[in-house]
């Protein structure tokens, strides 16, 4: 798991930075570092559960900012292998925040999710609902999530909770969620297949993610007071079947699309979907790109990428 700091006026510790949120994070920060005309890229790589390698280089290069990006993701991983999930979501995570207490950056932000609200009806979900999660994955995000709120309320730590919605864009290559998964099939193979049509979801562009994260980390601490927990999401929850269809349509290829009558995964939630209103509010952050925009740039990128190997 790479780990990077940007030297350079200010610097940023950045957990999961060969993820795909972690990849189009540094190349922003990279590119957009305030004060610093020549930033210097200084590679870490370790594992956010080595407590000792950690805490060495806190030690070593002191940042000012930290976000915490490294984590298993998918709910697929969190039911194969819920240990090492739990390893990793909750351990890492507790590793950031005892840093994050001795020694003290101006900031940390610790990714959260939309799935630690779990099977909770009270949609459009607001940060004041109750988190409900049963499935490894959600509870291990759960987990992490309320453990930052603890350190930052107990220690009076600058640490900020974002809640994100499903994050998809260009460069996404874990081809378990659905986005990836549905690209790879309507580009080589010329079909697609789905079950659970139904299943409703909010869809969030990576560039959006990443303005929210931005705004997240340049926001002053009285501007945002005791909100330490933010929804980001598009606001527009589409359904897994209208996905695919959006999808076929931007390949302009002439796919039949199959829904299989396999049931739902156990503990599956139809109807996911939250409010932003407070990131609207408290950080005058809205997505910019639609869902159609951020498909037709995804499936373009997924063309491209999929060219070199045919």
């Amino acid at each position: 798991m790479e780990n990077r700091l940007f030297i350079g006026g200010r610097k940023i510790l950045v957990t999961g930075a060969d993820g795909f949120i972690g990849r189009h994070l540094c190349a922003y920060l990279e590119h957009n570092r305030p004060g610093a005309d020549h930033p210097k890229l200084i590679k870490v790589v370790t594992d956010v559960r080595d407590a000792k390698t950690i805490k060495k280089t806190f030690e070593r290069y002191q940042p000012h900012y930290v976000i915490h990006l490294a984590a298993k993701s998918t709910v697929e991983e969190g039911r194969n292998n819920p240990k090492e999930t739990f390893d990793v979501n909750v351990n890492g995570t507790l590793n950031i925040l005892e840093m994050t207490r001795l020694y003290k950056p101006l900031k940390t932000i610790i990714i959260s999710t939309i799935h630690v609200y779990g099977n909770n009806s009270h949609v459009p979900l607001k940060e004041d609902c109750f988190p409900q999660p049963s499935r490894p994955y959600e509870t291990s995000k759960a987990c992490a999530d309320i453990m930052a709120q603890t350190y930052a309320e107990s220690y009076n730590l600058p640490v900020e909770i974002p809640r994100f919605a499903n994050i998809y864009g260009p460069g996404d290559l874990n081809f378990s969620r659905l986005i990836p998964k549905l690209l790879r099939s309507i580009i080589r193979k010329g079909s697609v297949d789905i079950w659970g049509g139904n299943i409703t979801r909010e869809y969030l562009y990576v560039q959006d993610a990443i303005s929210a994260l931005i705004k997240l980390l340049t926001a002053k601490r009285e501007k945002l007071e005791k909100n330490r927990v933010i929804n980001f999401g598009s606001g527009e929850p589409t359904s897994v079947r209208a996905i695919a269809q959006k999808l076929i349509a931007i390949s302009k290829k002439s796919i039949r699309l199959h829904e299989s009558q396999v049931q739902m995964r156990e503990g599956e939630i139809e109807t996911l979907y939250m409010s932003s209103a407070k990131a609207k509010k408290l950080l005058g952050w809205k997505p910019k790109v639609h869902l159609d925009e951020g498909l037709t740039n995804t499936y373009a990128w997924y063309k491209e990428y999929f060219s070199r190997y045919d």
